[in-house]
């Protein structure tokens, strides 16, 4: 491990043990996974540092660059270290610092970039960010999911971007942010639930089909726009025609925090949600979870009933519980309150044989890389053999490139980029 990220692990290492609870808290036996051997992380870019980083992403142009997204606004295009190049200078693609707010609260700011699937011959590519309500008529909602459409000269971004979704929000809390095309070409969206707190069941605004809050979107950004909107809304969607019942955009619904989500080879969509803090009424003996979950088209996923596989709340008498997406891995926290859980993506490079279709994704409180095998779809879909890869500190989002390599992003202030590696 190069010195920057030992020294960080050791920062981290030593924070923990003077925060941790106490031992007596934390019942024995919980040493976490084992640890799957022959895998470190090295520095992706040794010379540069970067401001709080949350994705590592690429545009599917045979370029090799990787784009490098911050959460003050900016996103910055590089060339995939090799190794051997004794300097690399980031390029400035998009700054669009100026527009986007809540950064410092951890959960704000620029939070998800998609690149076009044909951006090599059109140059579109998509952000999220959350911006100020400045609407004197709203003053309910001081926040703006937004969802924007750029285009770009092919080195760098055209500053002028096209609004395409804005979704209000009285809080910055629960933004998610995770944008990305799909198997299908149609532009997936995941919108937080906008609050900390699993509320009152059925009241949920993850509940409410009319609401965009606590969903997963699906919108077509090549067809003719609806009327009223600045997209298409695709017509297998599960509800394209009954705007008045439900949301027409809704994919699915019953989501915590969408942050990140990806798909397998045989497009399966999962996610990585985060459970509540340690001071929410759970049922006695049991523990915050964080979950792994396959979004199933039209389904509920059962938020705020269900935390991973424990209940938080009554179902109301028309659900029952065989008909909410079950989870398809959780596992409980080990004693402190920072820790998320964080999506990934199915392994399908060559670096790692080992890995191959199988999910990876962290936990930034434990700071932790995981390994997850998952068998089964939808309704049966659960993880097995759930092992340990490597620990790094505040894992905030991991990335991917074209050829498949993961990246961890550590996202605090000053900031650095990881990349999954053979321990030789």
């Amino acid at each position: 491990m190069p010195q920057r990220l030992r020294s960080a692990a050791l920062v981290a290492s030593l924070l923990a043990l003077a925060f941790a609870a106490p031992a007596a808290l934390v019942p024995a036996g919980e040493a976490g996974p084992p640890e799957m051997k022959g895998y470190t992380v090295d520095d992706a870019w040794p010379e540069i540092t970067f401001s709080q980083p949350v994705l590592v992403t690429h545009a599917k142009d045979g370029s090799g660059n990787v784009y490098v997204a911050e959460r003050p606004g900016r996103i910055m295009r590089l060339p995939k270290w090799d190794r051997k190049a004794s300097s690399v200078r980031p390029t400035v693609f998009l700054d669009i610092r100026t527009r986007v707010t809540g950064v410092t609260n951890a959960q704000g700011g620029l939070l998800g970039v998609a690149f076009h699937p044909q951006y090599r011959s059109n140059k579109r590519f998509f952000v999220s960010y959350l911006a100020a309500n400045t609407q004197p008529r709203d003053p309910a909602n001081k926040f703006i999911f937004v969802v924007e459409e750029y285009r770009s000269d092919g080195s760098k971004a055209i500053p002028r971007g096209r609004p395409l979704l804005g979704i209000r929000k009285s809080t910055g809390l629960h933004n998610a942010g995770g944008i990305a095309f799909g198997p299908d070409g149609k532009l997936y969206i995941g919108v937080g639930d906008n609050i900390d707190k699993p509320g009152s069941g059925a009241a949920h605004v993850s509940q409410n089909v009319r609401s965009p809050l606590g969903k997963i979107l699906r919108i077509d950004v090549d067809a003719k726009p609806a009327p009223g909107k600045q997209y298409a809304v695709p017509a297998d969607n599960p509800w394209p025609n009954t705007p008045r019942q439900v949301l027409p955009e809704i994919w699915a619904y019953g989501v915590r925090n969408p942050w990140r989500f990806s798909w397998d080879a045989q497009g399966r969509m999962f996610v990585v949600e985060p459970g509540t803090s340690a001071r929410q009424p759970a049922p006695p003996g049991t523990r915050t979870q964080e979950w792994v979950q396959q979004i199933v088209r039209g389904q509920n996923h059962g938020w705020p009933y269900f935390e991973g596989k424990r209940q938080l709340v009554p179902l109301p008498p028309n659900i029952r519980r065989n008909q909410l997406v079950p989870k398809a891995f959780a596992y409980e926290r080990e004693g402190t309150e920072s820790t998320a859980g964080v999506g990934g993506y199915f392994y399908r490079g060559t670096r790692h044989p080992q890995l191959r279709g199988k999910y990876i994704f962290a936990d930034y409180g434990r700071g932790a890389v995981y390994v997850l095998d998952i068998v089964g779809s939808g309704m049966n879909a659960r993880g097995t053999n759930f092992r340990l890869l490597t620990e790094l500190p505040s894992i905030g989002s991991l990335g991917e490139d074209e050829d498949g390599d993961i990246y961890i992003c550590s996202t605090e202030d000053d900031g650095w980029v990881a990349m999954l590696m053979p321990d030789a």
